[in-house]
């Protein structure tokens, strides 16, 4: 990626996204190895995913069966609670952010990592995310890791009902 023209804020946003990266390591989430910066060029080497997204999947193929939904969500779910035992929040759970491992098995990753932060006592109040997934307490700006699980639900709906 060639970081000419990125602003200081965009270059930031690139950092924090790699420092949330660094600090997980769970089969349900995308495996970040290594960051190279040069004087002109940002390259990032993660774990390679030979699969589709589950959007462009659910688009191409319609919804999926229960069992297969149940499967992906399961993944979904324990990625989730591992970033929330790491004081994570993703804030931007969402099909198009959830990549297949490869297009035979339904082994899913936790991708984007753009939105994330790291949350305390204090709940969040920042109107971050993809407003369809958007849990209702982030609209109204008092929320915590729970909108994570508000994502989850909607993604459940759209795997089955789409």
């Amino acid at each position: 990626m060639s970081i000419e023209g990125l602003s200081d804020h965009a270059l930031s946003q690139i950092k924090s996204e790699l420092e949330f990266n660094k600090k997980v390591d769970h089969p349900s989430i995308i495996k970040f190895h290594s960051a190279h910066i040069s004087d002109d060029s940002l390259h990032i080497v993660m774990e390679l995913c030979m699969g589709t997204d589950v959007f462009t999947r659910l688009k191409k193929n319609g919804a999926f069966n229960e069992f297969d939904a149940a499967c992906i969500i399961k993944q979904l779910v324990r990625g989730v609670r591992y970033l929330h035992s790491k004081n994570i929040i993703h804030r931007d759970i969402k099909p198009e952010n959830v990549m297949f491992l490869n297009n035979e098995f339904l082994t899913i990753k936790l991708i984007d990592f753009g939105l994330a932060k790291t949350f305390g006592q204090r709940g969040l109040s920042s109107v971050i995310g993809t407003p369809h997934y958007m849990a209702p307490e982030v609209v109204t700006k008092s929320y915590d890791s729970r909108a994570d699980v508000w994502s989850i639900g909607v993604m459940l709906y759209m795997l089955l009902a789409r």
